[in-house]
C-alpha cells in the first residue's frame, strides 16, 4: 500500500526554496473528486479594483487554496516527482495572482515555470494517464 505524501509540507519545502516563502500560507488538500485534472489553484475576488497597467478594471484577486487529484496521483503510485512537479505548476499559479494578480497560463507563469523547472517547453497541461479513473 503506497501512502499519501503530506503535501502541505511540501508546500512548505517548495516555497522556500522556489519563491523566498512569497506564496501565501494557503491550505493544500487532496481532492478525492477530481479525477481528470491533476491539480488546482482556487483564486476569488476580495474586492476592489487593482492598479494594473493594461487594465485599469482589474478586479484584485487572491489565492485560496490548491487542490491535487488524489484519485490521479494514487493511480499514479503517489509518484513524487508527479507531485512535486504538479504543486510547483500551481504554487506558480498562487504566486503570480498574489504578486500580480494574474492568471493562467501567461508569459511569465512560462518563463517562472521554465526557471524552476529547468525545461523549457509549454507548461500547461499534464499527460498523465486518466483512462482508469476518470468517472
Amino acid at each position: 500500500m503506497t501512502i499519501r505524501p503530506d503535501i502541505k509540507k511540501m508546500f512548505i519545502r517548495l516555497n522556500n526554496e522556489h519563491f523566498n516563502g512569497e506564496v501565501p500560507d494557503i491550505p493544500v488538500i487532496w481532492n478525492t473528486r477530481m479525477t481528470t485534472t491533476a491539480g488546482y489553484c482556487r483564486y476569488r475576488d476580495v474586492g476592489g479594483l487593482r492598479h494594473h497597467p493594461l487594465n485599469k478594471s482589474a478586479r484584485e484577486l487572491a489565492p485560496y487554496q490548491i487542490d491535487l487529484s488524489d484519485a490521479l496521483f494514487k493511480n499514479l503510485g503517489y509518484d513524487l516527482s508527479k507531485i512535486e512537479r504538479t504543486l510547483i505548476h500551481e504554487m506558480v499559479h498562487a504566486f503570480l495572482v498574489h504578486k500580480f494578480n494574474e492568471r493562467g497560463h501567461t508569459a511569465r507563469f512560462q518563463r517562472m515555470m521554465t526557471d524552476i523547472t529547468g525545461e523549457y517547453k509549454n507548461h500547461r497541461c499534464h499527460n498523465y494517464d486518466v483512462e482508469n479513473i476518470r468517472r
